[in-house]
């Protein structure tokens, strides 16, 4: 009997000592399902792991690609550093034909930023930082979404088709580069605006927003021009059209009515008062401006031509799904999401650089448009079953032309002595 109450005095501390590690694991991000009676039957947590793979692969981009404005903002960053308020002050340091030219770093911060980090940490961290921004931009973007669908999807938040649709321009836009960080100040800006308990709660910090953004990077003219169309929609109970015809525009026109939200308003006001603290002033907003509305840009740089004359076939597998829902489930959808996706998907198409940003706000309502849909069929004989087997097959299908783009480095750039890639002559 005393061997008997032993064993189990030490079975009922052994059980007691496996409780205490399975709490100890519960803590832990990327172990979960920890039983007391066994360590075998461990579980990895798909999502965190999807994330690490994913980061893994942003910092990949980010380290082998450089930016052709790379340079650029690290020596003024470096100049920034070195000679404080005297920066503003200077005209253009790079030029000799033209030394007197007004020179404006819309984007001294990041320029500050990179900087410092790269000083002290190298490509790799900067990469590392770059990154997470990133994906911190689509996970809000995701967020956003209303019916959270996304949660609901096979393979989990980031291992869908949808997922993998905009992954894939991500990355291949993806690189150290100042425009990172305008993504995720448009999607958590939309994040709070649309998350109505957030916006109440905390909306009366959007001016501190805007002041970051302006002093970090231009496109903060995009995230007040989206917040004053937020508000006139919302101001005007502008709604979206269910079919287009005359009909229905006069019907939407018989429907408006001033209910202008004031708070809101204020913010608004504030907001743009808040985007001129910064060391240029109101100048900042003619530099910006010019560049935005510049033509020449378009058919003279690159990354500003129009999206069509580049566009990947992902790009276009998302715009003819999201397209195809968008359009569907238009009447479930909220009026203020169909207008702001409408005039991002018109920038978008107008230059490469902003698909992105359609990408980014794109995606939540395309999430929600995926949900209605889904609910209207579920009730249909095996329909439910066909829709997530075909949801299945076309995320593997977006997973392999994820990993197949050509939006990955030449591994030979991660090599030591890249002389090999200079040109001949210039070795």
């Amino acid at each position: 009997m005393e061997i008997l109450k032993k064993i189990n005095n030490r079975g009922s501390k052994t059980l007691d000592f496996l409780t205490r590690v399975r709490r100890v694991c519960s803590l832990l991000p990327f172990v979960r399902g920890l039983r007391a009676h066994s360590f075998l039957e461990v579980r990895i947590n798909l999502h965190y792991l999807g994330v690490a793979i994913l980061l893994l692969v942003f910092v990949v981009v980010g380290y082998g690609y450089i930016d052709p404005d790379f340079g650029y903002r690290l020596k003024n960053g470096e100049l920034l550093f070195n000679n404080g308020f005297e920066f503003f002050a200077m005209t253009d340091p790079y030029s000799y034909t033209m030394p007197s030219f007004n020179f404006i770093e819309h984007a001294w911060g990041s320029a500050l930023l990179i900087y410092l980090i790269f000083s002290r940490f190298g490509m790799l961290g900067l990469s590392f930082f770059w990154s997470v921004i990133a994906l911190l931009s689509l996970t809000l973007s995701f967020k956003t979404s209303k019916t959270r669908f996304y949660k609901r999807l096979p393979y989990g938040t980031f291992f869908n088709v949808l997922a993998f649709f905009v992954l894939t321009s991500l990355v291949s836009s993806f690189a150290v580069r100042v425009q990172v960080i305008s993504w995720f100040y448009l999607s958590f800006f939309l994040f709070l605006y649309f998350n109505e308990r957030y916006w109440k709660k905390f909306r009366y910090f959007v001016p501190l927003l805007f002041l970051l953004w302006t002093n970090t990077h231009g496109s903060f003219i995009a995230g007040i021009f989206t917040f004053s169309i937020l508000t006139i929609i919302k101001g005007i109970n502008l709604k979206f059209p269910k079919e287009f015809s005359f009909g229905e525009i006069t019907r939407i026109m018989e429907t408006l009515k001033l209910q202008i939200d004031l708070p809101d308003l204020a913010v608004l006001s504030v907001s743009i008062l808040a985007t001129l603290v910064n060391p240029y002033g109101v100048d900042i907003w003619k530099k910006t401006s010019g560049v935005a509305l510049s033509g020449e840009l378009r058919w003279e740089v690159q990354e500003w031509n129009p999206t069509l004359l580049r566009l990947r076939i992902t790009d276009g597998l998302y715009l003819v799904l999201s397209l195809f829902l968008i359009i569907k489930k238009r009447a479930k959808l909220e009026s203020s999401r169909l207008y702001l996706y409408s005039i991002f998907f018109i920038q978008g198409m107008a230059t490469a650089r902003h698909f992105p940003l359609y990408l980014l706000v794109s995606l939540p309502i395309t999430v929600d448009a995926l949900y209605y849909f889904y609910e209207d069929i579920k009730q249909i004989k095996f329909a439910k079953e066909r829709f997530y087997t075909s949801f299945k097959f076309l995320s593997i299908l977006s997973a392999v032309l994820f990993f197949c783009s050509r939006s990955f480095p030449n591994p030979s750039i991660f090599q030591k002595d890249n002389t090999q890639l200079l040109p001949r002559k210039s070795r």
